[in-house]
């Protein structure tokens, strides 16, 4: 776990990274939302639990004078927002789902997990990235060559020993329905129309379990990578949820 971003002035907020995914996800989300807050990206690249990484954030946060703040994550992200407010509920003044999910793994995605950790090991890298990429965005997403060139450049960055690590750490990733039933904050679960991962039915799921949960939609052709693949809409949204607590 790392602070890959520490940007504006004011209230905290917390943006967590998806898989192979670093600040450059959230490029146009601190742009506008810096205006408002404090904004920091963490990218989880470790292979701990998901709560022991929560653990090392909230340490990390400390470290730099942050006890209390908003939060949000996609994908990975927010598996491991899920994991901090499961041992921390009363830190986060607000919580931003996006593009993820409650449940824990079907076994067939846990296979899938074991076969490309895998293939990286056999130094199957590009391949196994050639062959993610387009679950990750929208057919109108994959078109665009700005977009599709960033999320091949941020995993690379990362690289396949930061993949293989964090596949690890997905492997015991537990079932997370009992943790928002219990988290009392605002809440928003937010996805992309056509989420091929963590589809829109997910998300009003996660909002019908939590107390004040909220269900939005980006609408058009928007995959798993929302806030890259429609950061003004994602943009509004967010601006919205968090504005009261910033």
């Amino acid at each position: 776990m790392r602070l890959a971003s520490d940007t504006g002035n004011g209230n905290a907020l917390v943006l967590v990274c998806a898989l192979l995914c670093d600040e450059r996800l959230f490029r146009e989300q601190m742009q506008q939302l810096e205006r408002q807050a404090r904004v920091l990206v963490a990218v989880p690249d470790g292979d701990a639990s998901l709560e022991a990484q929560a653990l090392t954030l909230l340490d990390l946060l400390k470290a730099r004078g942050i006890r209390r703040f908003a939060l949000g994550g996609v994908s990975m992200g927010g598996y491991l927002a899920q994991a901090l407010v499961g041992v921390a509920p009363d830190v986060v003044t607000a919580l931003a789902l996006i593009d993820t999910r409650c449940r824990a793994d079907v076994p067939a995605a846990r296979t899938g997990r074991l076969a490309t950790i895998d293939a990286l090991n056999q130094g199957r890298f590009e391949t196994e990235l050639d062959a993610l990429i387009p679950r990750l965005l929208s057919e109108d997403s994959l078109a665009r060559t700005e977009i599709r060139d960033m999320v091949r450049a941020m995993a690379r960055t990362l690289g396949a020993r930061v993949w293989t690590r964090q596949l690890h750490a997905l492997l015991e990733r537990r079932d997370t329905r009992e943790v928002l039933k219990r988290y009392q904050g605002p809440a928003l679960c937010l996805c992309g129309s056509r989420d091929q991962l963590t589809p829109p039915a997910e998300h009003r799921e996660m909002a019908s379990l939590l107390p004040q949960g909220q269900y939005r939609v980006i609408p058009g052709n928007v995959g798993h990578l929302s806030p890259l693949e429609d950061p003004i809409a994602v943009n509004r949204v967010l601006a919205e949820f968090f504005g009261p607590v910033l």
